[in-house]
């Protein structure tokens, strides 16, 4: 089923959230799990894996811990890698973010320092895009490049090189930023959720459109407070809590969303056509995050076979008779299909 996405004035609300004390689930919303193995290889090792891509015919992982992508095919081959790190032409110091163009299957690195690079799918460079300032955000949609900035507080489209800004956002204090992701592909649409806003928004090549705003308890004291320009560094977090969303997966006409409320995980679910939260809760387990590229909805993360299953045990237990702790450590792939 398509995803119905309507955009609402400024002065609607998507409704509360953070105040439910109810209990989330994955598997509430899952139609099955798979636990794919990853391939061994000794001069391979990922230790961070942030950012996992599904594409129709292999995954693309990036280890943010040696700004390394690899990639794997569905059964878990190794096919590749791009490793670059370095301070030399043609390398880089870190990978910020990375996307995969479905229009010609390459793939763009937002790297440090303010470049971008382009591979083809066979992991071969084809080109290097120098841009005006870093950028922390990077997503490839309908052939179109957009770029975030945290610091600059700018939402930028990139045509042929240069960076149009599409939208401004408020500046608060630099402890806020870099802590979620804010672009979000959701069956067709390309969403963008900047911090502190706790808001949802369609991006359409140049227009921005506002999707969802959800309120919290005591949000404009809030709002004000990390606005104001006296703010510390380090200030008490969680007495000027607010909103984080981190991840979005589409099913069927609802959106169904992780965030941060201070130091809880929370999930909510909202309605596209009705234009509201109809469930809010307390997350159980460790959140997984969506795999982008596919038509399907797909939530996932990687585990070792030593460690306990970190995503909603109970479920996934039952699906694979708990593993077998004394096997040799096995980097795998957990993917929740949505219904």
């Amino acid at each position: 089923m398509a995803l119905t996405i309507s955009s609402c004035s400024e002065k609607e609300n998507g409704g509360m959230i953070g105040e439910s004390e109810e209990t989330m689930r994955i598997s509430d919303y899952a139609a099955r799990a798979v636990i794919t193995p990853l391939q061994k290889d000794s001069s391979t090792r990922i230790n961070d894996a942030q950012d996992i891509i599904r594409q129709k015919d292999c995954y693309y992982v990036l280890d943010n811990t040696s700004s390394l992508i690899v990639k794997y095919g569905l059964d878990g081959s190794l096919m590749g890698k791009i490793n670059k790190r370095g301070h030399g032409n043609g390398e880089y110091i870190k990978i910020m973010d990375y996307d995969v163009d479905e229009t010609t299957g390459n793939l763009y690195l937002l790297c440090m320092p303010n470049k971008i690079f382009v591979f083809s799918s066979d992991l071969s460079l084809k080109e290097t895009i120098e841009l005006s300032i870093d950028y922390e955000c990077l997503a490839c949609h309908d052939g179109k490049i957009y770029l975030y900035s945290y610091y600059g507080s700018r939402l930028v489209i990139l045509d042929n090189g240069n960076e149009q800004k599409i939208q401004s956002l408020p500046e608060t204090r630099a402890w806020i930023y870099g802590t979620s992701k804010v672009f979000h592909k959701v069956d067709g649409h390309l969403l963008f959720t900047p911090e502190t806003l706790s808001s949802i928004y369609e991006v359409k090549g140049t227009s921005v459109d506002l999707l969802a705003h959800f309120g919290y308890k005591n949000e404009e004291s809030v709002t004000e407070r990390l606005t104001s320009s006296n703010l510390l560094e380090g200030e008490d977090n969680i007495k000027y809590s607010f909103p984080i969303i981190t991840d979005i997966v589409g099913t069927g006409n609802n959106l169904v969303i992780n965030y941060r409320y201070g130091i809880i995980s929370r999930m909510c679910v909202y309605d596209t056509k009705k234009n509201k939260v109809v469930k809010d809760g307390r997350f159980y387990g460790l959140i997984p995050f969506p795999f982008g590229g596919d038509s399907k909805s797909w939530y996932g993360t990687c585990f070792l076979t030593e460690q306990n299953f970190p995503v909603d045990t109970t479920y996934i237990e039952a699906v694979v008779n708990g593993g077998d702790s004394d096997n040799e450590e096995q980097l795998s792939l957990l993917e929740y299909e949505l219904k």
